[in-house]
């Protein structure tokens, strides 16, 4: 895959899915949706970096009839919520992919907030869509931190995101590219 200049990223979810892609050279792994700690180091070892799209799984569910707090969960929902735990504990890095598309664009701070609410502190999931991302889209020194040479691509919201992660979706400002695209007084 590098020798051709391609990067390998790869949708799994078994264990043997994922130990595969990672001894085959994978940047990214999409879903894991059965990582175990062992699995974890490997990726960590390899710096392989993990997007567990969470609210696809929680989706996907309740289009099939699941009501979240109020039946009992899903074995699918169960299986993702062990599995990012065990990512957690692992140390393996951890972006920020939500699978949309399952559920309506424009939604993407559902990821996050089930970020949280699965054991991820706020701030390191603010980290994980900002300059994790950046370097999983090997675009770290274009965008994801706030510094000079980066592209000037600034939100600000109402609320402290670092404390209370659904902040995220109370925008008052955009910039991208150093062009304001939205200023709320």
């Amino acid at each position: 895959t590098r020798s051709s200049g391609r990067v390998l990223v790869c949708h799994a979810k078994s264990k043997e899915a994922m130990k595969r892609a990672v001894l085959a050279g994978a940047e990214t792994i999409e879903h894991g949706d059965y990582l175990d700690l062992e699995i974890g180091k490997l990726m960590k070892e390899h710096n392989v970096i993990f997007f567990p799209t969470l609210s696809a799984v929680e989706m996907i569910s309740q289009y099939r009839g699941w009501k979240k707090g109020i039946s009992p969960e899903p074995t699918s929902v169960i299986n993702k919520k062990k599995s990012f735990k065990e990512a957690l504990a692992s140390g393996v890095t951890i972006g920020m992919g939500g699978d949309v598309g399952v559920y309506p664009h424009g939604e993407n701070a559902l990821e996050m907030e089930l970020m949280v609410e699965y054991g991820m502190k706020p701030l390191e999931v603010l980290k994980a869509a900002t300059s994790v991302n950046a370097k999983a889209f090997h675009l770290e020194n274009n965008v994801g931190m706030l510094k000079p040479g980066l592209t000037a691509d600034v939100v600000i919201v109402s609320g402290n995101p670092s404390i209370t992660i659904s902040d995220v979706r109370k925008v008052l400002f955009v910039m991208k590219d150093g062009v304001v695209y939205r200023s709320d007084k």
